[in-house]
């Protein structure tokens, strides 16, 4: 039997077919279908112009579904050898495709193909060398120090700083402390530092002072706590006056938040929770006058001079949005 003679055959026993609702047709089971079509024999024949769509439809389904369960297993890779990788990682024309797979397959290899891998890729191109220091910093191992000194005192860039800051020996920071600080961060390298060292102030915004006080259990007073606290709160206010429904998802004030917890400045935070819950509404409704009469009330001689000048800066601001506004026609 072929195509024409089975759609014959359905029609003259009124079996539906590709969706037909009639009442009289009866609608043959999909499966029964897509046998009968399978039975006709070689199906990549069906595709003929005078072949039922339906039954053309349906062998290429059939077609399709017989290459995908062909093709369903694929061949096991056949990996080159890390050593090779590493060849081709220096060979033109296959460098690219060779440290893509070197980046892959490194953090699954040996600890002495590792090796090979993260060491030339340090003494090699920016974009190597940084992908080395970042896993690096999660991944440490001691093995790796002279290799990380050279790439630093070679390229002098902050992500080796920072593998360095985090890592090496304290001797080696307090040697190189200046220097690392430059590339860094000097509140990161201060960290490493014995309790004992001394604190560059200047160098250090209030809440990176706290958090240094706090980390190392450095004395600070009620009342530098509180001023330093509370004319960061309110800097911080003028700054980012979107931030209302909780000030503390301000990075500094949550930061000091912290510290002053660390610190066990228990009345200080109860004030702040009290002033937090009084002043939300104030910052949300941008009522700038009561908000500085809510710091006053504080009590301390707090400098509004930044606060005033972010104001100023954020009307005028406003002011040059709404002119530039055309008015519709």
């Amino acid at each position: 039997m072929n195509a024409i003679e089975l759609d014959a055959v359905f029609k003259q026993n009124n079996w539906a077919v590709g969706g037909l609702s009639e009442s009289n047709h009866y609608e043959l089971p999909e499966i029964i279908r897509y046998a009968l079509v399978a039975s006709l024999g070689n199906l990549n024949d069906l595709e003929q112009q005078d072949t039922p769509r339906w039954i053309s439809s349906m062998a290429n389904r059939k077609i399709n579904a017989d290459y995908h369960a062909k093709h369903r297993f694929e061949p096991v890779k056949r990996n080159k050898s890390i050593s090779q990788l590493l060849k081709d990682y220096q060979t033109k024309g296959k460098r690219i495709e060779a440290r893509v797979e070197l980046k892959q397959r490194m953090p699954y290899s040996s600890f002495a193909e590792q090796k090979k891998v993260l060491c030339k890729f340090l003494d090699s191109v920016s974009v190597d060398r940084l992908f080395v220091l970042r896993y690096l910093d999660k991944y440490w191992d001691d093995y790796y120090t002279p290799y990380v000194e050279k790439a630093w005192r070679q390229f002098r860039e902050k992500e080796s700083a920072k593998v360095i800051t985090h890592h090496f020996s304290i001797d080696f920071i307090e040697a190189n402390q200046t220097t690392l600080s430059s590339d860094y961060h000097y509140l990161q390298v201060r960290l490493r530092l014995p309790v004992s060292a001394p604190i560059d102030r200047e160098r250090l915004t209030s809440s990176e002072y706290l958090y240094l006080c706090a980390h190392q259990m450095l004395h600070v007073s009620d009342d530098e706590a509180d001023r330093l606290f509370f004319q960061t709160l309110l800097d911080d206010i003028a700054k980012y006056p979107f931030i209302h429904d909780n000030l503390c998802d301000i990075h500094e004030i949550g930061s000091m938040v912290w510290s002053l917890g660390m610190l066990g400045k228990t009345d200080i935070l109860l004030r702040f929770t009290r002033f937090h819950q009084a002043i939300t509404s104030l910052v949300a409704g941008e009522q700038w006058e009561d908000v500085k009469k809510a710091f006053l009330r504080l009590g301390k001689p707090l400098d509004f001079t930044n606060y005033e000048e972010c104001l100023r800066e954020r009307e005028c601001k406003k002011q040059f949005m709404d002119l530039s506004v055309e008015e519709p026609f």
